[in-house]
């Protein structure tokens, strides 16, 4: 059975494990393909697959009819706005994602965001490197407000991560659950009071038709003074490299692939499963 894998970063341990299991692996992770990657490029990567190891290009409608081999794409990541559902379950191909284990490099990334603003280390190691002895005074992180909007996997590790640091830890997200106030040590609120509190906004939502559009010309209009937006010049802006860690990309690569062989088995948790197809 011919395993193809589009993810970039795939180790060799987890490439040896497939094989180990009975697959043929073919690399394709090294063509730069993307999301937004149009079918006629990706097409001809995987058209005889018959399961994918994907990193973030695009399965639209059209493509997914043509795969007659692919019995599952697993997810290297937790996000799949960028494969249509609707055409996975018509044509019976199943989705897995590697849920639990890129929450946390995510929340670090979040918190390095964080600790960027709040002591701005750059600036005073350019001062020192222009031989500039300048203490500035910088406003920490301590006591200031980070508001989550979201309190899924992502949001509960950046709590995790936050509240040790002093900080206060509000959230927003469509069904709060009570315990998780104490739990986390955080409190619900409504989006508006949200905007209006925070010092630091994470949005740690899905891409849904719900959630797309969200952070609007009026949401950010009730943000508080000094908020940053990308067109300044002290915007921190990187790109999707949350979950670029040496440790999080071995351990996501074992999580897609064992995601693989047990769903082939009919042996896999159901909370990696996204889509239940009929194919085996």
């Amino acid at each position: 059975m011919e395993v193809v894998v589009t993810t970039k970063d795939f180790c060799e341990e987890a490439k040896h494990y497939l094989e180990s299991e009975g697959f043929e692996v073919v690399l394709r992770n090294r063509l730069g393909i993307g999301a937004g990657a149009p079918d006629d490029v990706l097409y001809p990567v995987v058209e005889d697959a018959n399961a994918i190891i994907a990193g973030t290009e695009t399965y639209r409608p059209e493509l997914l009819t043509r795969l007659s081999n692919l019995k599952l794409i697993s997810r290297n990541g937790i996000g799949y706005d960028a494969i249509n559902l609707d055409a996975l379950r018509k044509e019976g191909i199943g989705l897995t994602r590697t849920k639990g284990f890129v929450e946390g490099a995510v929340a670090e990334q979040v918190m390095a965001y964080i600790l960027y603003f709040a002591r701005r280390v750059d600036l005073q190691s350019a001062d020192m490197h222009d031989h500039s002895w300048n203490s500035r005074l910088m406003p920490g992180a301590k006591n200031r407000t980070l508001g989550l909007v979201g309190f899924g996997g992502i949001g509960t590790e950046v709590a995790k991560r936050a509240v040790p640091f002093g900080m206060k830890v509000i959230y927003f997200c469509r069904h709060p659950n009570p315990a998780d106030d104490a739990a986390y040590g955080v409190q619900s609120v409504s989006m508006e009071e949200l905007l209006k509190e925070s010092d630091y906004v994470v949005a740690a939502v899905p891409l849904t038709d719900q959630t797309f559009h969200l952070f609007n010309e009026e949401c950010i209009a009730q943000m508080k003074a000094g908020s940053v937006l990308t067109r300044y010049s002290n915007a921190l802006l990187t790109p999707h490299s949350a979950t670029s860690t040496a440790e999080n990309s071995k351990a996501t690569n074992f999580a897609a692939a064992n995601n693989l062989v047990n769903y082939l088995k009919k042996d896999i948790d159901a909370k990696y499963v996204v889509v239940q197809g009929t194919r085996y």
